[in-house]
């Protein structure tokens, strides 16, 4: 039984070590083409989620044009 115990234990163990790094969430960066045409990390990093709400509001005080942000993975840059 004190096996089959251990076998267990070391395959939750292993689960347990890995499923974190499965299930990590991507971070992703905001970027905004600017008026030269150059590309401006506004914010970041945080979640897809996160990047939609800042260019909803960043886009109601009327000094961007939300079609004009980016939305990328952390370290990727346009």
């Amino acid at each position: 039984m004190s096996k089959a115990t251990s076998t267990i234990g070391a395959i939750i163990g292993a689960i347990g070590a890995v499923l974190p790094a499965l299930i990590k969430k991507k971070k992703h960066c905001l970027w905004y083409k600017g008026r030269d045409d150059k590309w401006l990390k506004k914010a970041g990093p945080m979640s897809a989620r996160q990047c939609r709400k800042t260019i909803k509001a960043l886009a109601e005080t009327g000094n961007y044009l939300p079609d004009r942000f980016l939305i990328l993975r952390d370290g990727v840059q346009p």
